[in-house]
């Protein structure tokens, strides 16, 4: 599970990705055009994240848009 707390210490680059892929429903491609990093560091990112918070891509992508709205 992903708290506020440690979605708010991620970096920025992170943040926007994960931010992006949320908005994309996972499309690594579309995500990386928007935030403008390739294609494998994104898909970097993801694996990372997914690892680091022991979440599949669905649920990772759940948190992140609730995580998004708690800041809005």
């Amino acid at each position: 599970m992903m708290t506020q707390a440690e979605f708010n210490s991620l970096g920025v680059v992170t943040k926007a990705v994960l931010r992006a892929m949320a908005a994309t429903e996972g499309d690594a491609k579309l995500s990386a055009a928007m935030t403008g990093s390739s294609v494998r560091s994104v898909q970097s990112i993801m694996c990372r994240m997914r690892k680091r918070f022991s979440m599949s891509q669905a649920d990772l992508l759940d948190a992140v848009r609730n995580r998004t709205e708690l800041e809005d």
